[in-house]
């Protein structure tokens, strides 16, 4: 099958959602002998300047196989798309024109869009995420033929009439869990064809990385990820401030980019940004992983947590993160402070709990997140959106 994802941002490097996503479907595609392409920009990153080329344009071969084609990046108005990005931040309604100045004003690029009229006859092109002017162009420019990975969030960018008028278009669209599908069919975002793919949970080798200052077998819960106000990283802060002044004496470690911790915070641990071998250590020593965020489409850091055996603590209003800790019997969700500070004392009391939750973890991850299965599923999708491309 000949194949062509297309998203705003590639590389070994990137650590977001969609980049990782993207990143192992195309290594173990090429692997299975598909003839995968990946379209992107020459911006650097998501934090990056959008309207600025980092890369040279060109293409050239991943070390895994297949081509990564850049194309230069549209001029764009910040003050314009920053303005606009606030208010549906803030949960403010867009008119239609303002939409459109929205995913106008966001990464574009009008040479990458051309360069897919060559494609859309015999290869497959999926387009992901959604929010991004990108993304839209392309689906816009190809309506019928692209295939929409939307990793669609609960957050204002999803209710906008043009995100509607994204799904109706697409060929097919792709989602990461059942809870996204079933988000999408809640705010009436209409699909011809839709699938659940996801990803695999595999195992890296056993590997053991020094960290820095972390005791061997303290009870801890881990923060892997962002610290940003939409991840939920603040208010995960306050309400372990409020466990710890109930008398809790787990701590809180957290890993990743973004926002400094609160002056003050007792019992918080900065271990800063981990490479892969300590990100997996990590992730076997903590108690648990603690997921704040309501915005999550899939959390892969959720399932590299279960699949070590450390259970999760997630934000009930995530149904995606809730939906994983339900169904495999292997974490626990709160709505709030209150209920956070009663499962972390739970869990910093009850060993017996926190295995068993680890042990149901391991299982739910090796049953439902085999990567053979998530190909295959993958493949049977395209096969049916994309008959063309075979």
């Amino acid at each position: 099958m000949r194949i062509s994802f297309v998203i705003p941002w590639f590389g070994r490097e990137l650590g977001g959602g969609a980049e990782t996503l993207c990143r192992e479907y195309c290594v173990r595609l090429s692997a299975a002998g598909h003839d995968v392409e990946v379209l992107t920009t020459c911006s650097r990153d998501h934090n990056a300047d959008w309207y600025e080329n980092h890369h040279p344009a060109g293409r050239t071969m991943d070390d895994a196989g297949f081509a990564v084609e850049r194309f230069e990046v549209d001029r764009g108005s910040r003050n314009i798309f920053g303005g606009l990005n606030e208010r549906l931040m803030r949960g403010d309604v867009l008119s239609y024109r303002e939409e459109a100045a929205f995913f106008h004003e966001s990464i574009n690029s009008a040479a990458l869009v051309d360069a897919l009229e060559s494609r859309l006859e015999n290869r497959a092109v999926v387009a992901l995420p959604y929010p991004f002017g990108l993304t839209r162009a392309v689906v816009h420019a190809a309506e019928g033929r692209a295939i929409l990975w939307p990793c669609l969030h609960d957050e204002g960018y999803a209710h906008m009439k043009l995100t509607a008028d994204m799904f109706q278009r697409a060929a097919g669209v792709i989602f990461n869990a059942e809870g996204e599908r079933v988000l999408a069919r809640a705010m009436h975002l209409a699909a011809t064809k839709s699938a659940v793919v996801g990803m695999g949970g595999e195992l890296p080798a056993e590997s053991k990385s020094a960290l820095p200052e972390v005791p061997e077998r303290a009870p801890a819960l881990l923060y892997l990820g962002r610290r940003s106000v939409p991840k939920g990283f603040t208010d995960l802060c306050n309400m372990f401030a409020e466990y710890r002044r109930q008398g809790g004496r787990m701590e809180l470690w957290v890993a990743g980019k973004g926002d400094a911790i609160p002056a003050g915070s007792e019992g918080v641990r900065d271990l800063g940004f981990l490479s892969e071998a300590q990100k997996w250590e990590t992730l076997r020593k903590a108690a648990a992983l603690v997921m704040p965020s309501r915005l999550e489409s899939f959390s892969i850091a959720l399932l590299e947590a279960l699949a070590v055996g450390t259970p999760g603590l997630v934000n009930s209003r995530c149904a995606v993160t809730r939906g994983h800790v339900e169904a495999g019997r292997c974490g626990l969700h709160y709505a709030g402070t209150a209920e956070f500070v009663e499962a972390v004392l739970l869990l910093e009391q009850r060993a017996d709990v926190r295995q068993a939750l680890g042990e149901n973890g391991r299982r739910y991850v090796a049953e439902n997140f085999a990567w053979s299965r998530r190909i295959e599923a993958l493949q049977d999708f395209l096969a049916e959106a994309a008959p063309h491309a075979s």
